[in-house]
């Protein structure tokens, strides 16, 4: 008389219909894991191999890659990832159907083995995760309206950490950077002057090295009660917001004194040029506190930033 159970901890040897759901669950924990419930060993090693190396290629794709892949790396990495989980998850289920009612239980047909592959996976996703967001980008919800009219309070951006690894921070780049007098948050601003630049603002104009950047009053109506400008700053250019004197809100001065720019250091700027606190209150900012280049907006909206 022979000694079974329900369970895959039995004896190779031993027979026990596969079921879908259990196959489906499996593979909805860790990709692969349904077909080795299901006796397809190769494939279930293979497809955990790809699903387990996809983090690590696209990790070393954006630390050593172009920093212009850094979001189509992204979001063409997770697609793929996500296609093969569902892909595993589809065919374990078929799989599972298609079994014979007397399976025979396989060596690796184990409960503790199914959770061993589950702890080592878990972690090794979390890692990834972890490692995205340290060294490659982060995801910022912007709290306030100083950077209006480019990017709105509410907005979800993406920063690339990795941009001024190898190219200098550059006049109208959007950075986001510690702030000075609380380390603990961040701001996000435009630089507007480098190192060895004199900065200088005058009635809402601003000057670089003694000239007046050259600006165009666009011909929009904007809500927030004020008037919106493109302003060129070298080779680029940008929106800028100014408020008008009569609103509520306390705004930022409309003049700053001639400042030179120590090495080391840009001089930031908000958007909304006269809500905004920046270098006119802080000074400054070490271009070692700058966290990363803001790349994209994300939700509520889908624009580059560049």
């Amino acid at each position: 008389m022979s000694i079974s159970d329900n369970a895959d901890n039995t004896f190779a040897g031993d027979t026990h219909r596969r079921k879908p759901a259990v196959a489906v669950l499996l593979s909805l924990f860790c990709g692969g894991l349904g077909h080795i419930y299901c006796g397809r060993l190769g494939k279930g090693v293979a497809l955990l191999t790809i699903t387990t190396l996809i983090g690590p290629m696209v990790i070393a794709a954006l630390l050593l890659g172009h920093t212009d892949w850094t979001f189509p790396t992204l979001i063409i990495s997770f697609v793929v990832a996500n296609l093969i989980w569902f892909y595993a998850i589809i065919d374990a289920f078929i799989i599972a159907r298609r079994a014979p009612r007397d399976y025979q239980l396989k060596d690796y047909n184990r409960w503790y083995l199914y959770l061993l592959f589950i702890l080592m996976i878990f972690p090794v996703g979390t890692s990834y995760a972890l490692l995205v967001r340290e060294g490659v980008c982060e995801a910022f919800i912007i709290p306030s309206k100083s950077m209006h009219p480019t990017i709105h309070q509410g907005d979800r951006v993406l920063v690339d950490k990795r941009a001024y690894r190898h190219t200098p921070v550059e006049r109208g780049d959007i950075v986001v950077f510690f702030n000075p007098n609380q380390r603990e948050r961040r701001w996000i601003k435009r630089v507007v002057a480098l190192p060895g630049d004199v900065v200088e603002m005058k009635e809402g104009r601003l000057f670089i090295n003694g000239e007046q950047l050259p600006r165009d009053e666009i011909d929009k109506a904007d809500q927030n009660g004020g008037r919106i400008f493109e302003e060129k700053n070298g080779a680029t250019s940008y929106r800028i917001f100014m408020a008008a004197d009569d609103t509520k809100a306390d705004l930022a001065p409309q003049d700053h004194p001639k400042t030179t720019i120590p090495p080391g250091h840009c001089f930031v700027l908000g958007d909304n040029r006269r809500k905004s606190k920046d270098s006119r209150e802080v000074g400054p900012i070490p271009l070692a506190d700058i966290i990363g280049r803001a790349v994209s907006v994300y939700f509520p909206r889908w624009e580059s930033l560049k």
